[in-house]
């Protein structure tokens, strides 16, 4: 979700893989996890079909104080979770 609302933003668009929620009730209520799946389609459905540059920060070494920043781009991002959600949901 969090990708999705830095493309929805104003002004530049910046993600950070590493500062969203863990753990949050959308893992383990079923109901809240379908709730927010329709909600992410309907505004999946509302965003621009142009790419759209973004910068995304990351922690690559696991240590506090360490986050990198790239470029990216907002469909490069929204493959890169549409990818991992299969990861996981291949590892079950």
């Amino acid at each position: 979700m969090w990708c999705i609302t830095a493309i929805e933003s104003e002004g530049e668009k910046e993600a950070a893989y590493d500062k969203r929620d863990h753990a949050s009730k959308i893992e383990t209520d079923m109901d809240c996890a379908l709730d927010t799946m329709f909600d992410l389609s309907k505004r999946l459905s509302l965003l621009p079909l142009n790419d759209i540059p973004l910068k995304v920060e990351f922690n690559l070494e696991g240590k506090t104080d360490s986050e990198k920043v790239f470029l990216s781009s907002s469909m490069r991002e929204l493959w890169f979770v549409a990818h991992h959600a299969l990861h996981h949901q291949a590892s079950k």
